[in-house]
């Protein structure tokens, strides 16, 4: 599935990292459909990897 990280997604995701036994986890998201304007905006202290960071 190539469609763009969203909200929504990135949302769900930071839900469950919340149950990561860490008090301050390094958190990268990888995404081969790059990210929404929302996400990129707003990362929190995720670091955002799209297919053109990667090469």
């Amino acid at each position: 599935m190539n469609s763009s990280f969203d909200q929504a997604d990135f949302e769900t995701f930071v839900d469950k990292i919340r149950y990561v036994p860490s008090t301050d986890p390094s958190i990268c998201i990888f995404s081969l459909g790059g990210f929404t304007e929302s996400v990129r905006k707003n990362p929190g202290k995720c670091t955002l990897i799209d297919i053109d960071d990667m090469y």
